[in-house]
């Protein structure tokens, strides 16, 4: 059995601020969106700022309130990507299987070392972050993905948490439903009602009642409470697994009060999402939508494709269809954010295949459509061409590709 490694990196945007300026250290930080873009929230805070109460999402008005010296900075993006980029350096130097999992934690398979030699590796991994980089960071250690993770979350900031198979019972099991990968809130919930709370609970139900409650996602997490988790650690670079879900969410520059100011918050969200979805080679089989309306109350909806996609007419058709579904803004609160994701993602070479049909034809050539404006706007920059819908509207004054914009909240 190969030992796996978790590697969570502490407070990220934070500490990567503090290591470019350390002077910031032992002080109330927290990284912030724009408030003149009504883009105000924490994106990340310091230790010290999560003992005033300051959580992540709050808005900054909300943190400043809380502690009245707070430092509030703006994100810098270039820094994060670079710090990113020389985490997995140092990653790669233990192992070729390092699997991204968002741009602050990895999994990496060292292969059949013993569990006692994976702690003194993590310890290693550990010092390297601090001494290299700057930044502190978590290490899981176990026999699989899911427990790896799990052991990352226990010590924090800056520790090593080992869990071998006979010690699942004991400390992972007492640990809430929704800590387990894969159960968000959402699952949480429907789990609840059924008296199902801890890790525990779903280790010791039956699987054929977690399938009837949850279908095929219910056999996944029973593995997964069980430590019976077996996929693999992917090799750097070859995806399976890097990317979960591609989104984009926007705090809109005027309350959206009719379907055609949602329409074209959707355009500009759906471009750059089915934009990326096609540049990383990949074709989505769901859609999310995210909504907020003005009293900040947050709307969840998904659904399948009915053929996986990474083109923009088709996420916007069905981003719409949803919307009209679930959200009436003539009985309901004006919007405030919107956000879109495209999700399962798998390889848009597994489904290639070449056919005659008028649908799947005028697909290819939607598809090759689109990949030529995408081609545009790598040369002559994301406003060289632009839908006409868009061109006197404020919306479309916001450039979405700019990664200050913040990822949808997945359920």
């Amino acid at each position: 059995m190969s030992v796996v490694l978790h590697v969570d990196c502490n407070s990220f945007y934070v500490s990567c601020e503090m290591s470019e300026n350390p002077k910031l250290r032992g002080k109330a930080v927290v990284v912030g969106g724009d408030e003149e873009a009504r883009h105000g929230i924490v994106l990340a805070k310091s230790d010290l700022a999560k003992k005033h109460g300051i959580k992540t999402a709050l808005t900054l008005m909300e943190a400043r309130r809380m502690c009245p010296n707070l430092i509030v900075l703006p994100p810098n993006f270039a820094l994060y990507q670079r710090m990113t980029n020389e985490s997995r350096e140092i990653f790669l130097d233990y192992s070729g299987k390092v699997e991204p999992f968002g741009a602050d934690e990895a999994w990496l398979d060292i292969g059949n070392e013993t569990f006692s030699e994976g702690v003194k590796l993590a310890d290693e991994i550990r010092r390297r972050m601090w001494n290299e980089l700057g930044i502190t960071a978590s290490v899981g250690v176990a026999g699989d993905k899911v427990m790896a993770k799990l052991g990352s979350d226990f010590r924090k900031p800056d520790g090593t948490t080992l869990i071998q198979p006979e010690d699942i019972e004991r400390m992972v099991w007492p640990l809430p439903a929704g800590e387990l990968l894969y159960v968000g809130w959402a699952t949480a919930a429907k789990l609840a009602r059924f008296d199902i709370n801890t890790i525990g609970d779903i280790a010791r139900a039956k699987p054929t009642d977690l399938n009837l409650l949850l279908g095929v996602k219910g056999s996944m997490i029973w593995n997964y409470a069980n430590g019976l988790d077996r996929s693999p650690v992917c090799v750097f670079g070859e995806g399976g697994g890097a990317e979960k879900s591609i989104s984009h969410s926007m705090t809109m520059p005027y309350d959206l009060r009719c379907a055609d100011d949602v329409q074209r918050g959707f355009f500009t969200l759906t471009e750059a999402v089915s934009e990326r979805i096609r540049k990383s080679g990949y074709i989505a089989r769901t859609l999310q939508i995210y909504l907020r309306d003005s009293r900040m109350k947050s709307v969840i909806r998904r659904r399948k494709f009915k053929k996986p996609t990474c083109l923009t007419s088709e996420i916007m058709s069905a981003a719409m269809e949803l919307f009209h579904e679930h959200y009436n803004l003539t009985t309901r609160e004006p919007i405030r954010a919107l956000g879109v994701a495209g999700a399962d993602l798998f390889p848009a070479d597994g489904m290639m295949q070449m056919s005659m049909l008028p649908d799947d034809r005028r697909r290819e050539r939607q598809e090759t459509l689109e990949r030529a404006i995408d081609g545009i706007r790598d040369r002559f920059g994301h406003f060289a061409i632009r839908r006409a819908s868009l061109l006197f509207d404020r919306i479309g004054d916001t450039n979405v590709l700019d990664p200050t914009v913040h990822p949808v909240p997945f359920a």
